[in-house]
């Protein structure tokens, strides 16, 4: 870089050249997540189940959605080895997510369970490790604290 007060600056960049035999090829960025984690998240705020599951599989996650308590026991049930880790939100209609983890675990125990909550209540945390709960995060949580918390549950499975 040269620079002169009257003239301006001046900045050179050396790029390699291409000859005729190579292509120019662009990388793409690879997913965050490397392993095929398998998401059950629900939650009975439809806008919260759309823009959860974008942000998960932008994470590089597999994701199933659900947008009431019922529904994700139903899917769960149908197939209870097809989910690494579930994410369920605490306050719903019908089934809280603290019982639908306690009845998720009765089928497969060694599942993980992230519960959060909107703050509307205390939440026992003997309660929910009795429930299967490994983490609770609370609500509003940003893309770093899910990301951390889903690490941290699945790093628990590993132990």
């Amino acid at each position: 870089m040269t620079s002169n007060p009257s003239n301006g600056s001046a900045l050179k960049v050396h790029l390699p050249s291409l000859d005729g035999n190579r292509t120019l090829r662009t990388q793409t960025a690879a997913p965050i997540n490397l392993l095929p984690v398998r998401i059950l998240f629900v939650d009975d705020e439809p806008q919260v189940v759309e823009a959860a599951a974008r942000l998960l599989k932008r994470l590089g996650y597999r994701v199933t959605a659900c947008a009431s308590s019922l529904q994700a026991r139903q899917v769960f049930y149908d197939d209870p080895h097809e989910f690494d880790l579930v994410i369920t939100d605490m306050s719903m209609p019908l089934m809280s997510g603290l019982e639908l983890a306690a009845d998720l675990v009765k089928l497969r125990p060694d599942l993980p369970i992230i519960l959060c909550s909107g703050g509307g209540g205390p939440i026992s945390l003997e309660a929910a490790r009795q429930a299967g709960v490994k983490e609770i995060l609370l609500k509003p949580a940003n893309i770093l604290e899910l990301a951390k918390s889903i690490h941290r549950v699945l790093d628990y499975q590993e132990k």
